[in-house]
């Protein structure tokens, strides 16, 4: 068994190589960008933290999210059919929030043309999605995509 601070030496020893490994060294592609803003460690902290680790918080507790007015919040037509204006203003803030993310992040892939394989990336996924819902359909079975795969598309298209 792991006493508590070969643990907390463990977990300093990860973080601290992290830190040392340069991953924000200095990429060939973007030496065709007139302006390139490099980020303070501050503001890398805000995203990084503040926006990701609100979006972990807030997704490891969705399952509390069902209840009350988010206990009937599907993509089911036959329960979209009985939304109220709140269910509806939901599902549109987020489809906004996630074509705004996407937006922002292909505008950026597109400057430093890499955008083609982010595309492919995105076009495979989608793919493979509507592949084996085809495939289900033929057993009389059906797809089920939860909230967290969605998720996860998105966070393979914004390096994550």
């Amino acid at each position: 068994m792991l006493q508590q601070e070969s643990v907390d030496d463990v977990f300093f020893s990860f973080f601290e190589s992290i830190s040392q490994a340069n991953y924000m060294f200095e990429q060939p592609q973007l030496k065709t960008i007139t302006e390139c803003r490099q980020y303070t460690q501050d503001e890398v902290y805000q995203f990084n933290y503040l926006f990701w680790g609100l979006a972990f918080l807030v997704g490891l507790n969705f399952t509390h999210a069902d209840q009350g007015p988010f206990k009937h919040f599907s993509l089911d037509p036959s329960e979209m059919k009985d939304w109220g204006l709140f269910l509806w203003g939901a599902l549109l803030a987020i489809v906004v929030f996630i074509a705004a993310l996407l937006y922002r992040v292909f505008t950026d892939y597109r400057q430093i043309s890499c955008l083609k394989w982010y595309l492919i990336i995105l076009a495979a996924w989608f793919i493979g999605i509507y592949l084996q819902d085809k495939r289900m359909k033929k057993q009389n079975r059906q797809i089920h995509l939860h909230h967290y795969c969605v998720a996860f598309i998105v966070m393979s298209l914004i390096c994550y």
